[in-house]
């Protein structure tokens, strides 16, 4: 027992040390990986060095990841400032399904591993000039593409051309996609160059265009519904003006679509569609929409809606009684997804 006691003592002096920057990299930067020039991590297995190393290049990847969303909200904000928004939820969600850095291979495990008590430590170190210059190479090809068509979506915006403004607007926002991910894991490597300012400044005046043409946007809604009682028509009438505010601009209702300083005159059908069957008086009633261009003529958009699911209403006895259910709802909220469809080659609508 005595011969085991001494022992003991001179086993646990010949346990390996872990180097300080195995335990905490952060504290004790890696000698061959300062953080002036590298992002580093470490990994650690019981299952040995493979498996190690593994760990340390995911966690790399985490620490760099967790980075990304930081820059991409920074980013993504920076653009929708002064609380002018268009597309910015769809931005973000988009943003955030590419945000992810694809270039593990970069990923170095630097010095041997070191086993201390069972345990495996391994260094995993990315040299991040190295991997924004990586970067750069898959920023040129979308970069270019958003650069033209900002300047296209502008340039048509100043002459009032709503069509080509919409056109090249989403364009810009489909190439935006691919750009900011990258200035977001480029920013995060903490080399950022002025891309991402200039592309955070191009949403942002894109924004603030689209904004300004909505705003001197006017619709005029005439309907016509000479089997649908009064007071349910003017409802129906109102619920289109609606949701055609929200959809952008101003919108009112008159006798007749096109007038002095409209922009797009709208004109409605409304049929009750009534029938008898098993189920008593059931209605479901079409509306049909077209839009015109006052200042020429062009048809804007035509929508014919209806929804046998929704837009319908029955009554035992009365066919009014099954039309004002059918069309009570008929309302904005019904109506805006659909024009804001159609609608969506004119304006600038998100």
């Amino acid at each position: 027992m005595r011969s085991l006691l001494l022992v003991l003592p001179v086993l646990a002096g010949c346990a390996t040390a872990v180097p300080a920057y195995l335990l905490d990299p952060e504290r004790s930067p890696p000698p061959d990986c300062g953080p002036d020039r590298f992002l580093s991590a470490v990994g650690t297995s019981r299952a040995g060095r493979a498996a190690a190393e593994e760990q340390a290049r995911a966690a790399v990847v985490k620490k760099l990841g967790s980075r990304i969303e930081i820059e991409t909200r920074r980013i993504v904000e920076v653009s929708s400032r002064d609380g002018v928004t268009t597309s910015r939820r769809t931005l973000n969600e988009g943003v955030s399904e590419r945000a992810e850095f694809k270039h593990a291979e970069l990923i170095s495990v630097v010095g041997p591993p070191v086993t201390s008590e069972g345990e495996t430590y391994a260094l995993a170190c990315l040299d991040r000039a190295r991997a924004a210059s990586m970067l750069a190479g898959d920023l040129v090809a979308p970069l270019a593409v958003f650069d033209s068509t900002t300047a296209r979506a502008l340039e048509a915006g100043q002459r009032g051309d709503r069509p080509a403004f919409s056109a090249a607007y989403r364009e810009a926002g489909r190439a935006s996609l691919q750009c900011v991910p990258v200035l977001a894991q480029v920013a995060a490597l903490g080399v950022e160059g002025p891309e991402a300012r200039k592309v955070s400044q191009a949403l942002q005046s894109l924004a603030v265009e689209a904004a300004r043409l909505r705003s001197l946007t006017t619709f005029q809604v005439a309907l016509e519904a000479p089997d649908v009682p009064a007071d349910v028509a003017s409802t129906a009438a109102d619920a289109l003006r609606q949701a055609l505010a929200r959809v952008g601009g101003e919108a009112r209702v008159g006798a007749a679509a096109c007038a002095a300083g409209v922009t797009y005159g709208v004109s409605a059908r409304l049929e009750p569609r009534c029938r008898w069957g098993q189920l008593g008086h059931t209605c479901a009633p079409h509306l049909q929409l077209v839009a015109n261009e006052c200042s020429s003529g062009r048809v804007a958009f035509e929508l014919g809606l209806s929804d046998p699911k929704q837009l319908a209403g029955s009554d035992l006895n009365e066919a009014p009684r099954a039309l004002r259910r059918a069309l009570a709802q008929l309302n904005a909220a019904f109506l805006e997804p659909r024009l804001r469809a159609a609608l969506s080659t004119e304006l600038p609508v998100d």
